[in-house]
């Protein structure tokens, strides 16, 4: 099963409460949605199977996703390192200038072989490019000096 169609099974059993899952059609090629503001994916509109009319609508999610964002950001490695968290783990990323978070499970799920992740610091979202196109785009975990000591291999 594609990311794509794991993500709207995800947003179809959201739907319930129009508040939780968000999207934004106006281009021409994608649909962009997110469930939480957490994260965000782009899907091609011809793998797009739910009725946007039980979503909130959300225009700025879009720029997120322009295509020039990554041009002066920082290329990040996914480390073997976790943070723990209130509600399981953070995936800890690291770049020569700034080490970053995201939720483990988020990176789980959103990862695709072959793509490179990217920010501009420590507490800029978390893009995720394939094939020089970003599909997704994930929010950061505070992460203090504090927790940073917490940091398990």
């Amino acid at each position: 099963m594609t990311l794509e169609t794991k993500l709207q099974i995800e947003v179809l059993k959201l739907l319930e409460d129009k508040h939780l899952a968000s999207w934004y059609a106006e281009d021409k090629k994608y649909i962009y949605i997110t469930t939480n503001g957490i994260y965000g994916i782009r899907i091609p509109k011809n793998k797009f199977f739910l009725n946007c009319d039980y979503m909130k609508p959300m225009p700025m999610l879009i720029s997120n996703f322009i295509p020039d964002r990554t041009d002066k950001l920082h290329r990040l490695t996914v480390t073997d390192e976790k943070l723990d968290m209130v509600v399981g783990t953070g995936a800890i990323l690291r770049c020569s200038q700034f080490d970053t978070c995201i939720n483990s499970k988020i990176l789980k799920k959103i990862f695709k072989k072959k793509c490179r992740l990217y920010s501009k610091d420590s507490k800029s979202p978390v893009y995720f490019v394939l094939k020089g196109e970003i599909y997704a785009v994930v929010m950061p975990i505070d992460m203090s000096e504090k927790d940073k000591n917490h940091a398990e291999v």
